[in-house]
Protein backbone atom coordinates (compact mmCIF):
# COMPACT_ATOMS: atom_id res chain seq x y z
CA UNK A 1 0.00 0.00 0.00
CA UNK A 2 2.96 2.18 0.61
CA UNK A 3 4.58 1.51 -2.20
CA UNK A 4 1.56 2.44 -4.16
CA UNK A 5 1.17 6.07 -2.40
CA UNK A 6 4.87 6.87 -2.93
CA UNK A 7 4.79 6.07 -6.71
CA UNK A 8 1.40 7.65 -6.54
CA UNK A 9 2.97 11.01 -4.93
CA UNK A 10 6.21 11.04 -7.10
CA UNK A 11 3.97 11.19 -10.26
CA UNK A 12 2.23 13.78 -8.90
CA UNK A 13 5.93 15.61 -8.10
CA UNK A 14 7.08 14.89 -11.18
CA UNK A 15 3.90 16.31 -13.36
CA UNK A 16 4.40 19.74 -10.77
CA UNK A 17 8.01 19.53 -11.56
CA UNK A 18 7.21 19.36 -15.75
CA UNK A 19 4.90 21.83 -15.19
CA UNK A 20 6.81 24.57 -13.82
CA UNK A 21 9.68 23.74 -16.01
CA UNK A 22 7.28 24.36 -19.06
CA UNK A 23 6.09 27.25 -17.69
CA UNK A 24 9.57 28.91 -16.53
CA UNK A 25 10.62 28.02 -20.04
CA UNK A 26 7.51 29.71 -21.45
CA UNK A 27 7.94 32.62 -19.41
CA UNK A 28 11.66 32.86 -20.65
CA UNK A 29 10.56 32.75 -24.36
CA UNK A 30 7.68 35.39 -23.76
CA UNK A 31 10.51 37.61 -22.29
CA UNK A 32 13.07 36.34 -25.18
CA UNK A 33 10.56 36.97 -27.72
CA UNK A 34 9.52 40.75 -26.11
CA UNK A 35 13.02 41.73 -26.26
CA UNK A 36 13.44 40.82 -30.11
CA UNK A 37 10.35 42.71 -30.76
CA UNK A 38 11.62 45.99 -28.87
CA UNK A 39 14.99 45.67 -30.25
CA UNK A 40 13.78 45.16 -34.07
CA UNK A 41 10.99 48.54 -33.18
CA UNK A 42 14.18 50.07 -32.36
CA UNK A 43 15.61 48.71 -35.34
CA UNK A 44 14.08 49.56 -38.10
CA UNK A 45 10.98 52.50 -37.45
CA UNK A 46 12.89 56.10 -37.81
CA UNK A 47 13.96 57.00 -34.68
CA UNK A 48 14.03 55.38 -30.72
CA UNK A 49 10.61 55.58 -29.13
CA UNK A 50 11.01 58.78 -27.25
CA UNK A 51 9.33 59.42 -23.73
CA UNK A 52 6.18 60.29 -23.44
CA UNK A 53 5.55 63.81 -24.75
CA UNK A 54 2.46 65.30 -24.36
CA UNK A 55 1.55 66.76 -27.80
CA UNK A 56 0.06 69.98 -26.51
CA UNK A 57 2.95 70.81 -24.62
CA UNK A 58 5.39 70.80 -27.80
CA UNK A 59 6.13 74.52 -28.72
CA UNK A 60 4.77 75.96 -31.51
CA UNK A 61 7.08 78.17 -33.44
CA UNK A 62 6.63 80.44 -36.96
CA UNK A 63 9.60 79.93 -39.54
CA UNK A 64 9.87 82.60 -42.73
CA UNK A 65 10.40 80.26 -45.27
CA UNK A 66 9.38 82.34 -48.54
CA UNK A 67 10.28 86.40 -48.75
CA UNK A 68 9.43 88.62 -51.07
CA UNK A 69 8.16 86.41 -53.69
CA UNK A 70 5.47 87.38 -56.55
CA UNK A 71 4.37 84.22 -57.31
CA UNK A 72 3.83 80.98 -54.97
CA UNK A 73 2.60 77.44 -55.83
CA UNK A 74 0.86 75.64 -53.26
CA UNK A 75 0.33 71.92 -53.57
CA UNK A 76 -0.38 68.44 -51.32
CA UNK A 77 -1.18 64.38 -52.56
CA UNK A 78 -4.47 65.70 -50.43
CA UNK A 79 -7.08 68.16 -49.82
CA UNK A 80 -6.15 71.23 -48.41
CA UNK A 81 -8.19 73.87 -47.79
CA UNK A 82 -7.91 78.15 -47.58
CA UNK A 83 -8.60 80.24 -44.81
CA UNK A 84 -8.52 83.79 -43.75
CA UNK A 85 -9.74 84.65 -39.96
CA UNK A 86 -10.50 81.25 -38.74
CA UNK A 87 -13.22 81.07 -41.92
CA UNK A 88 -12.77 78.48 -44.49
CA UNK A 89 -12.77 80.24 -47.64
CA UNK A 90 -12.42 77.30 -50.19
CA UNK A 91 -11.08 73.78 -50.35
CA UNK A 92 -8.99 72.42 -53.34
CA UNK A 93 -9.09 68.34 -54.24
CA UNK A 94 -5.38 66.34 -53.78
CA UNK A 95 -3.43 66.69 -56.98
CA UNK A 96 -4.16 70.20 -57.45
CA UNK A 97 -1.56 73.06 -58.50
CA UNK A 98 -2.86 76.18 -57.20
CA UNK A 99 -1.01 79.60 -57.90
CA UNK A 100 -0.96 82.71 -55.15
CA UNK A 101 -0.08 85.97 -56.32
CA UNK A 102 -0.57 89.85 -55.34
CA UNK A 103 -3.05 91.39 -57.54
CA UNK A 104 -2.87 94.85 -58.97
CA UNK A 105 -5.00 96.10 -55.77
CA UNK A 106 -2.96 94.83 -53.75
CA UNK A 107 -5.13 91.91 -53.12
CA UNK A 108 -4.54 87.90 -52.83
CA UNK A 109 -4.84 86.67 -56.43
CA UNK A 110 -5.51 82.64 -56.48
CA UNK A 111 -4.91 80.59 -59.68
CA UNK A 112 -6.33 77.00 -59.66
CA UNK A 113 -8.26 74.93 -62.01
CA UNK A 114 -11.39 76.62 -61.36
CA UNK A 115 -10.15 79.72 -62.49
CA UNK A 116 -8.85 82.98 -60.52
CA UNK A 117 -9.84 84.32 -57.58
CA UNK A 118 -9.22 87.60 -55.73
CA UNK A 119 -9.26 87.74 -51.97
CA UNK A 120 -9.29 91.25 -50.16
CA UNK A 121 -7.36 90.06 -46.94
CA UNK A 122 -3.81 90.85 -45.47
CA UNK A 123 -3.37 86.98 -44.66
CA UNK A 124 -4.17 83.59 -45.97
CA UNK A 125 -3.92 80.32 -43.82
CA UNK A 126 -2.90 77.09 -45.90
CA UNK A 127 -3.49 73.35 -43.86
CA UNK A 128 -4.08 70.31 -45.01
CA UNK A 129 -7.46 68.10 -45.02
CA UNK A 130 -5.87 65.25 -43.20
CA UNK A 131 -2.39 66.23 -41.24
CA UNK A 132 -0.94 62.97 -42.58
CA UNK A 133 -0.29 64.94 -45.72
CA UNK A 134 1.97 67.78 -46.20
CA UNK A 135 1.50 70.84 -48.07
CA UNK A 136 3.93 71.63 -50.62
CA UNK A 137 5.19 75.39 -51.61
CA UNK A 138 6.87 74.90 -54.96
CA UNK A 139 7.00 71.42 -54.49
CA UNK A 140 8.96 71.50 -51.24
CA UNK A 141 6.98 69.02 -48.95
CA UNK A 142 6.65 70.64 -45.43
CA UNK A 143 4.95 69.36 -42.21
CA UNK A 144 2.42 72.08 -40.44
CA UNK A 145 0.65 74.41 -42.00
CA UNK A 146 1.17 78.35 -44.63
CA UNK A 147 0.13 81.69 -43.34
CA UNK A 148 1.13 83.66 -46.14
CA UNK A 149 1.12 87.39 -45.62
CA UNK A 150 0.76 90.59 -48.28
CA UNK A 151 3.37 93.22 -47.35
CA UNK A 152 3.22 97.01 -47.99
CA UNK A 153 5.59 96.34 -51.24
CA UNK A 154 2.81 93.92 -52.61
CA UNK A 155 5.10 91.01 -52.28
CA UNK A 156 4.28 87.62 -50.19
CA UNK A 157 5.82 86.09 -46.83
CA UNK A 158 5.45 82.74 -46.33
CA UNK A 159 5.62 81.34 -42.37
CA UNK A 160 5.43 77.51 -41.89
CA UNK A 161 3.39 77.25 -38.53
CA UNK A 162 4.60 73.99 -36.90
CA UNK A 163 5.48 72.24 -33.85
CA UNK A 164 9.46 72.01 -32.54
CA UNK A 165 10.02 68.46 -32.57
CA UNK A 166 9.37 68.32 -36.53
CA UNK A 167 11.06 71.92 -36.92
CA UNK A 168 14.32 69.92 -35.62
CA UNK A 169 13.66 66.90 -37.93
CA UNK A 170 14.08 69.43 -41.25
CA UNK A 171 17.05 71.32 -39.47
CA UNK A 172 19.53 68.67 -38.01
CA UNK A 173 20.63 67.15 -41.37
CA UNK A 174 20.37 70.25 -43.12
CA UNK A 175 22.96 71.88 -40.57
CA UNK A 176 25.72 68.93 -39.89
CA UNK A 177 25.00 66.81 -42.76
CA UNK A 178 23.54 63.83 -43.48
CA UNK A 179 25.36 61.46 -40.97
CA UNK A 180 25.50 57.01 -41.13
CA UNK A 181 25.35 55.07 -37.60
CA UNK A 182 28.90 56.17 -36.32
CA UNK A 183 28.00 60.04 -36.14
CA UNK A 184 24.80 59.74 -34.35
CA UNK A 185 26.16 61.23 -31.19
CA UNK A 186 27.35 64.06 -33.24
CA UNK A 187 23.77 64.46 -35.26
CA UNK A 188 22.37 64.32 -31.26
CA UNK A 189 24.23 67.50 -30.08
CA UNK A 190 23.17 69.15 -33.01
CA UNK A 191 19.40 68.40 -32.27
CA UNK A 192 20.43 69.67 -28.40
CA UNK A 193 21.89 72.49 -29.75
CA UNK A 194 19.11 73.34 -32.66
CA UNK A 195 16.17 72.94 -29.92
CA UNK A 196 17.77 75.22 -27.75
CA UNK A 197 18.78 77.70 -30.16
CA UNK A 198 15.20 77.70 -31.54
CA UNK A 199 13.58 77.84 -27.62
CA UNK A 200 15.75 80.86 -26.62
CA UNK A 201 14.80 82.66 -29.80
CA UNK A 202 11.15 81.87 -28.98
CA UNK A 203 11.43 83.17 -25.79
CA UNK A 204 12.95 86.58 -26.89
CA UNK A 205 10.59 87.06 -30.21
CA UNK A 206 8.27 89.91 -29.83
CA UNK A 207 4.58 88.81 -30.06
CA UNK A 208 3.92 91.48 -32.93
CA UNK A 209 6.42 89.71 -35.15
CA UNK A 210 5.20 87.70 -38.23
CA UNK A 211 8.00 84.96 -37.68
CA UNK A 212 10.12 83.68 -34.62
CA UNK A 213 13.16 82.20 -37.13
CA UNK A 214 13.90 82.59 -40.16
CA UNK A 215 14.94 79.17 -42.85
CA UNK A 216 18.07 80.32 -43.46
CA UNK A 217 21.85 80.95 -42.01
CA UNK A 218 20.83 83.90 -40.66
CA UNK A 219 19.13 81.64 -38.00
CA UNK A 220 19.10 77.72 -38.64
CA UNK A 221 18.68 75.97 -41.92
CA UNK A 222 15.47 74.44 -42.70
CA UNK A 223 14.57 72.33 -45.23
CA UNK A 224 11.31 70.69 -44.29
CA UNK A 225 10.52 67.14 -45.25
CA UNK A 226 12.83 67.01 -48.20
CA UNK A 227 15.76 67.83 -45.80
CA UNK A 228 15.08 64.94 -43.19
CA UNK A 229 17.08 61.82 -43.05
CA UNK A 230 16.53 58.57 -41.07
CA UNK A 231 19.55 58.92 -38.53
CA UNK A 232 18.41 63.02 -37.82
CA UNK A 233 15.08 61.74 -37.09
CA UNK A 234 16.65 59.27 -34.61
CA UNK A 235 18.74 62.22 -33.04
CA UNK A 236 15.56 64.49 -32.47
CA UNK A 237 13.24 61.73 -31.23
CA UNK A 238 15.69 60.36 -29.19
CA UNK A 239 16.55 63.81 -27.41
CA UNK A 240 13.41 65.58 -26.99
CA UNK A 241 12.63 68.21 -25.39
CA UNK A 242 16.53 68.37 -24.16
CA UNK A 243 18.39 71.80 -23.66
CA UNK A 244 21.06 73.36 -22.65
CA UNK A 245 21.00 76.00 -20.00
CA UNK A 246 23.17 78.33 -17.95
CA UNK A 247 22.14 78.74 -13.95
CA UNK A 248 18.38 78.04 -15.42
CA UNK A 249 18.69 79.66 -18.22
CA UNK A 250 18.24 78.60 -21.89
CA UNK A 251 21.45 79.30 -23.57
CA UNK A 252 22.74 81.21 -26.98
CA UNK A 253 23.74 77.84 -29.05
CA UNK A 254 26.04 79.11 -31.21
CA UNK A 255 27.72 76.69 -33.58
CA UNK A 256 29.01 76.73 -36.72
CA UNK A 257 31.08 74.44 -39.50
CA UNK A 258 34.78 74.21 -38.95
CA UNK A 259 36.48 76.36 -36.07
CA UNK A 260 40.14 75.29 -37.77
CA UNK A 261 41.38 73.78 -34.58
CA UNK A 262 40.35 76.36 -31.67
CA UNK A 263 36.81 77.96 -30.80
CA UNK A 264 36.30 81.77 -30.25
CA UNK A 265 35.09 83.81 -27.42
CA UNK A 266 31.29 84.97 -28.13
CA UNK A 267 32.65 88.68 -26.87
CA UNK A 268 35.26 89.30 -29.53
CA UNK A 269 32.29 88.39 -32.43
CA UNK A 270 29.31 89.57 -31.32
CA UNK A 271 29.97 91.30 -28.12
CA UNK A 272 28.21 88.38 -26.43
CA UNK A 273 29.81 88.30 -22.86
CA UNK A 274 28.55 84.50 -21.71
CA UNK A 275 30.97 82.14 -19.81
CA UNK A 276 29.79 78.91 -21.83
CA UNK A 277 30.76 80.52 -25.05
CA UNK A 278 34.79 80.73 -24.43
CA UNK A 279 37.46 79.68 -26.84
CA UNK A 280 38.61 76.15 -26.60
CA UNK A 281 41.14 74.21 -28.37
CA UNK A 282 39.28 71.98 -30.34
CA UNK A 283 41.59 68.84 -28.90
CA UNK A 284 42.24 66.55 -26.24
CA UNK A 285 46.39 67.13 -26.99
CA UNK A 286 46.32 64.71 -29.91
CA UNK A 287 45.33 66.59 -32.92
CA UNK A 288 42.28 68.95 -33.75
CA UNK A 289 38.99 66.91 -33.68
CA UNK A 290 37.89 68.77 -36.66
CA UNK A 291 40.97 68.00 -38.90
CA UNK A 292 38.54 65.67 -40.95
CA UNK A 293 36.70 68.92 -42.27
CA UNK A 294 37.25 70.03 -45.89
CA UNK A 295 37.76 73.45 -44.85
CA UNK A 296 40.45 72.74 -42.08
CA UNK A 297 42.56 74.49 -44.01
CA UNK A 298 42.23 76.55 -47.24
CA UNK A 299 43.79 79.18 -49.46
CA UNK A 300 41.77 82.02 -51.33
CA UNK A 301 43.60 83.89 -54.13
CA UNK A 302 42.21 87.08 -55.88
CA UNK A 303 43.69 89.21 -58.82
CA UNK A 304 43.77 92.93 -57.13
CA UNK A 305 41.51 94.54 -59.57
CA UNK A 306 38.82 92.26 -58.25
CA UNK A 307 39.74 92.49 -54.98
CA UNK A 308 39.50 96.17 -55.41
CA UNK A 309 36.07 95.89 -56.86
CA UNK A 310 34.75 93.89 -54.11
CA UNK A 311 36.33 95.98 -51.53
CA UNK A 312 34.41 99.29 -52.77
CA UNK A 313 31.41 97.88 -53.04
CA UNK A 314 31.62 96.56 -49.93
CA UNK A 315 33.18 99.60 -47.91
CA UNK A 316 32.37 102.83 -50.23
CA UNK A 317 27.80 103.62 -50.21
CA UNK A 318 28.37 105.43 -53.25
CA UNK A 319 30.62 104.02 -55.60
CA UNK A 320 30.35 103.63 -59.12
CA UNK A 321 31.73 100.54 -61.35
CA UNK A 322 33.07 102.79 -63.68
CA UNK A 323 35.50 104.93 -61.07
CA UNK A 324 38.86 103.21 -61.36
CA UNK A 325 39.72 101.90 -58.17
CA UNK A 326 43.87 101.25 -56.52
CA UNK A 327 44.18 98.57 -53.39
CA UNK A 328 47.18 99.76 -51.62
CA UNK A 329 47.79 97.70 -48.60
CA UNK A 330 45.91 95.09 -46.42
CA UNK A 331 47.37 94.24 -43.94
CA UNK A 332 46.73 92.09 -40.49
CA UNK A 333 46.82 95.22 -37.82
CA UNK A 334 45.66 93.05 -34.74
CA UNK A 335 44.74 89.05 -33.53
CA UNK A 336 42.63 87.33 -31.06
CA UNK A 337 44.57 84.98 -28.79
CA UNK A 338 42.75 82.38 -31.21
CA UNK A 339 44.92 83.90 -34.03
CA UNK A 340 41.86 85.31 -35.64
CA UNK A 341 42.19 88.71 -37.26
CA UNK A 342 40.96 91.04 -34.71
CA UNK A 343 41.94 94.34 -36.55
CA UNK A 344 42.29 94.29 -40.39
CA UNK A 345 43.64 97.82 -42.25
CA UNK A 346 42.74 98.51 -45.60
CA UNK A 347 43.76 101.30 -47.95
CA UNK A 348 41.57 101.88 -51.05
CA UNK A 349 41.93 105.21 -53.19
CA UNK A 350 44.61 106.81 -50.54
CA UNK A 351 41.46 106.06 -47.81
CA UNK A 352 41.99 104.54 -44.77
CA UNK A 353 39.41 101.39 -43.64
CA UNK A 354 39.81 99.46 -40.38
CA UNK A 355 37.45 96.19 -40.30
CA UNK A 356 36.75 94.17 -36.52
CA UNK A 357 35.30 91.27 -36.20
CA UNK A 358 32.95 89.15 -38.77
CA UNK A 359 32.63 92.63 -41.00
CA UNK A 360 35.83 91.45 -42.44
CA UNK A 361 34.37 87.99 -43.63
CA UNK A 362 31.68 90.21 -45.47
CA UNK A 363 34.44 92.60 -46.81
CA UNK A 364 36.69 89.66 -48.59
CA UNK A 365 34.16 88.20 -50.68
CA UNK A 366 35.00 84.82 -52.56
CA UNK A 367 34.64 85.40 -55.77
CA UNK A 368 31.34 83.39 -55.47
CA UNK A 369 30.08 85.88 -53.48
CA UNK A 370 29.68 84.26 -50.47
CA UNK A 371 31.55 85.69 -47.10
CA UNK A 372 35.26 84.55 -46.75
CA UNK A 373 35.26 81.11 -44.44
CA UNK A 374 36.87 82.61 -41.47
CA UNK A 375 38.86 85.75 -39.79
CA UNK A 376 41.74 82.85 -38.94
CA UNK A 377 44.17 83.58 -42.10
CA UNK A 378 47.40 84.89 -42.84
CA UNK A 379 47.66 87.72 -46.01
CA UNK A 380 50.33 86.84 -48.41
CA UNK A 381 50.44 89.91 -51.21
CA UNK A 382 52.16 89.51 -54.28
CA UNK A 383 53.81 92.86 -55.88
CA UNK A 384 55.44 94.11 -58.78
CA UNK A 385 57.45 97.28 -59.18
CA UNK A 386 55.81 98.38 -55.76
CA UNK A 387 52.05 97.72 -56.88
CA UNK A 388 50.06 94.80 -55.42
CA UNK A 389 49.19 92.46 -58.19
CA UNK A 390 47.79 89.42 -56.28
CA UNK A 391 46.84 88.94 -52.79
CA UNK A 392 46.53 85.20 -51.12
CA UNK A 393 45.32 84.52 -47.90
CA UNK A 394 46.17 81.26 -46.63
CA UNK A 395 43.57 80.54 -43.68
CA UNK A 396 41.82 77.87 -41.62
CA UNK A 397 38.18 77.02 -40.68
CA UNK A 398 34.59 77.77 -41.95
CA UNK A 399 32.47 80.02 -39.91
CA UNK A 400 32.33 82.18 -37.07
CA UNK A 401 33.57 79.89 -34.59
CA UNK A 402 31.85 80.49 -32.06
CA UNK A 403 29.77 77.55 -29.84
CA UNK A 404 30.21 74.27 -31.29
CA UNK A 405 32.10 73.19 -34.04
CA UNK A 406 29.96 70.67 -36.50
CA UNK A 407 33.18 68.68 -38.06
CA UNK A 408 34.45 68.80 -34.31
CA UNK A 409 31.28 67.08 -33.11
CA UNK A 410 31.70 64.78 -36.02
CA UNK A 411 34.97 63.78 -35.42
CA UNK A 412 34.52 63.80 -31.47
CA UNK A 413 31.31 60.78 -32.36
CA UNK A 414 33.51 59.05 -34.73
CA UNK A 415 35.81 58.82 -31.72
CA UNK A 416 33.50 57.46 -29.52
CA UNK A 417 32.22 60.29 -27.31
CA UNK A 418 28.56 60.96 -26.25
CA UNK A 419 26.45 63.72 -27.56
CA UNK A 420 26.21 65.12 -23.51
CA UNK A 421 30.36 65.13 -23.76
CA UNK A 422 30.57 66.37 -26.54
CA UNK A 423 28.03 69.55 -25.93
CA UNK A 424 29.23 69.31 -22.68
CA UNK A 425 33.36 70.51 -24.42
CA UNK A 426 32.43 73.48 -26.80
CA UNK A 427 29.56 74.80 -24.06
CA UNK A 428 31.38 74.95 -20.47
CA UNK A 429 29.83 74.75 -17.36
CA UNK A 430 25.84 74.30 -19.07
CA UNK A 431 23.63 71.64 -18.31
CA UNK A 432 21.89 69.33 -20.53
CA UNK A 433 17.95 69.11 -19.46
CA UNK A 434 14.24 68.70 -20.13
Amino acid sequence: MWQKRRKFFILILDQQKLYLMKSQKTHLYLIFLECLLLAAAGWHCAGLRPRPYVKGKIPIIRVLIAANDSNLVISSKGAFRFLSEGKVLFQEPKGIRVSIQCDENGNFAIVSAGGKISFVTRQLTVQSANPRQWLCLNDVPYRGRFEIKLTNRHSLLVINTIDLESYLKGVVPAEIGVQDHIELEAMKAQAVAARTYALEKLEHSSPDSDYNLKASVADQVYKGVAGESTMGNRAVESTIGEVMTYKGNLIRAYYHSTCGGRTEFGENVWEIHEPYLEGIADNFGDGDFCSISPHYRWIEIWDVDKLALELCSYLEDNHSPSRAVHLQSLTVEERFPSGRVKKLKIILNDREYCLQGNRIRWALRRPDKTPLRSTLFKVRTFSKDGQIEAVMLIGAGNGHGVGMCQWGAIGMAQQGFSYKQILKHYYRGVKIER
